[in-house]
């Protein structure tokens, strides 16, 4: 009987874990159009790509404005991510919305709902930091369970 039980509450989170899901990738570009700020485009084409069941989307926005985009996405956003240290004080909204992840690029605020992670390798060029980052949102986005 417990065998069956385990098996059970292993396929619900093999089922839960297979949603489609909303990831938005926050990025300054319109305002600072360096290669960092901008590269939120290229790694959501390179995830779009990669990976169909998910929807990936570029939210342009400033770091100022993020509190109000965040008000008004957040909720129907599985997970959030941020790029660079501008975007600290715009992860400290996190614990505000419990029912959404955080991925804080190169930024970091303590919270349940928030995981931090360098752009290492820092000597990568921008082609080798758009494959990580790619990479590193890819795996965040399959392993981590719904809220």
């Amino acid at each position: 009987m417990a065998r069956v039980s385990i098996g059970l509450c292993l396929l619900c989170m093999l089922a839960a874990r297979s949603e489609a899901r909303n990831v938005a990738v926050l990025n300054t570009c319109s305002s600072d159009p360096s290669d960092y700020n901008c590269v939120a485009y290229e790694v959501v084409a390179q995830m779009q790509q990669e990976n169909s069941q998910n929807s990936f989307t570029a939210g342009n926005t400033t770091t100022s404005a993020c509190t109000s985009w965040l008000a008004a996405n957040a909720d129907s956003t599985d997970i959030v991510v941020v790029m660079g240290s501008q975007w600290e004080d715009c992860l400290a909204n996190a614990p505000n919305y419990q029912t959404t992840w955080f991925l804080g690029v190169d930024a970091c605020v303590h919270s349940s709902n928030v995981f931090c992670h360098s752009s290492e390798p820092e000597e990568a060029d921008q082609l080798g930091r758009l494959i990580y980052v790619s990479k590193l949102i890819l795996h965040i986005t399959r392993a981590l369970p719904p809220m």
